[in-house]
């Protein structure tokens, strides 16, 4: 049985070995009915007729191959060596097919050959976080590739990176050439220069600042509010989006809740994703200090599952002061409202709306355990109908899929759900992700919301 790994004590060795065979793929090809090859169960018939066959007993080999393996340990990629060879990183990877299924490289050995030496990058690694969600032993692959991925990176690789996961730079760049920044956006010989400079592939839409009024929170006094929360609207929100923005504020304003929105930055999330820990660390510090000086008590509500994952998870990662606890403060816009005492009362509801909604399951959604948030929220609304678009990752994985190199990937794997969407054609689509609405758009054509809009339009209190 090779374990391939490198442990320090017994107690390690005695861990990875059960979870080996338990889960391994020895425990799967030695489980197997040696006439039909169906899976046997028992440990009595697991061994049996293994040896007898040679006439040599039982016994064990050892061999030791070291292949790079003994200088990650006592460094940040020693998990890598944890592996017990499930796969189970195979299937939420949205671009497995691209880097591995043809040469059978899963994802953990897309990131330990190159630790190795053995390949070049790992750009196609798009931090989904789907590897990190579905190993059974806790194996962050997602956190180790991002931070593998500078290592590559030349000077204009990262002066590039920096340049495409920068939102607010693009907000205000096309917030200053409002009115005309849309068709700026569109224009064929800027869409060149913007491939040719900063590397976002011609056909893929841009976002461009959104000229829509934003709402002012709502002050109150003690006696007037029912709770305070703060609201961290990330750049989705508070610069391309200001109908997901106004909606946010328009529901807990209804139920007298008050609204802070302090002000701060990008999370950095584009950045981590990118390989760019560096520049990603000093954003992170920013909206950590930010958001705890701004009622430190109060709970924050998010309404983008990519701010929330790198609130929640990625700073913690990052060693960022004060993240921990920080985190424990963070929740998805949609999980709270399914919490609040107006919806188990009664207080708050939503009219009725006969229509079709499909949804789309953002990855940075279903990876923080909330798969089924948005389905259950939209199941409020009286008479409306909802289906899953289950059709797995989008494609475009934020700032990945807008990179010209990797723009055809983008579009390759979200062809499945612009099938599925085509074939259900549900009157519009709902999803909390951003970028996964514009892929959704340029694949479909089909209008497309976040679901806290659709709530806030429909919302009302019941005062019987």
């Amino acid at each position: 049985m090779g374990l391939e790994k490198i442990v320090s004590n017994q107690d390690e060795a005695k861990f990875q070995t059960r979870w080996a065979g338990n889960f391994g793929l020895p425990y799967v090809l030695m489980n197997l009915d040696k006439t039909t090859g169906e899976p046997q169960t028992g440990h009595d018939r697991l061994f049996s007729g293994l040896f007898t066959k040679t006439g040599r007993k039982p016994g064990i080999s050892v061999i030791i191959l070291d292949n790079g393996r003994s200088k990650l340990l006592n460094g940040p990629f020693e998990e890598v060596l944890h592996c017990i060879s499930c796969r189970s990183c195979i299937s939420g990877c949205p671009n497995y097919k691209f880097f591995g299924k043809a040469l059978g490289i899963y994802p953990q050995q897309y990131l330990f050959l190159f630790l190795i030496g053995k390949t070049n990058d790992l750009e196609l690694c798009s931090y989904c976080n789907n590897c990190s969600f579905d190993c059974p032993v806790g194996i962050d692959l997602a956190n180790m590739n991002s931070l593998a991925k500078g290592m590559s990176h030349s000077r204009l690789d990262r002066f590039k990176n920096r340049l495409i996961g920068n939102p607010p730079m693009l907000a205000n760049l096309t917030k200053v050439a409002s009115p005309i920044a849309e068709s700026m956006a569109k224009n064929k010989i800027v869409k060149l220069a913007t491939e040719k400079t900063i590397g976002i592939h011609r056909n893929r839409p841009l976002p461009v600042y959104d000229k829509v009024k934003m709402l002012s929170p709502i002050r109150r006094t003690a006696s007037q509010k029912k709770k305070t929360l703060t609201y961290y609207p990330g750049c989705w929100a508070n610069f391309f989006e200001h109908d997901v923005f106004n909606a946010t504020l328009k529901l807990f304003h209804l139920i007298d809740y008050e609204i802070q929105v302090p002000s701060t930055q990008c999370c950095g999330l584009p950045l981590i994703a990118s390989g760019e820990i560096e520049s990603a660390k000093k954003k992170a510090r920013i909206v950590v200090k930010h958001l705890n000086d701004s009622h430190p008590d109060a709970d924050i509500i998010m309404t983008c599952p990519s701010c929330s994952l790198a609130i929640k998870k990625d700073y913690i990662d990052l060693g960022i002061t004060g993240a921990e606890a920080l985190s424990k403060r963070v929740y998805d816009v949609q999980e709270y409202i399914l919490n609040l005492s107006e919806i188990a009362t009664g207080q708050l509801q939503f009219r009725a709306l006969h229509t079709t909604i499909g949804y789309h399951l953002p990855c940075h959604q279903r990876v923080q355990d909330l798969n089924q948030t948005a389905m259950k929220v939209l199941k409020l609304i009286p008479g409306l109908s909802v289906t899953a678009v289950d059709r797995g990752c989008c494609g475009i994985s934020g700032t990945f899929g807008q990179k010209k190199q990797y723009y055809q990937y983008a579009m390759e794997t979200g062809r499945e759900m612009f099938d599925a969407i085509a074939e259900q054609d549900p009157a519009m689509m709902c999803t909390e992700c951003g970028p996964c609405k514009m892929q959704i758009v340029h694949g479909t054509q089909k209008k497309t919301m976040h679901p806290i809009t659709l709530l806030a339009e429909l919302a009302y209190l019941n005062d019987s």
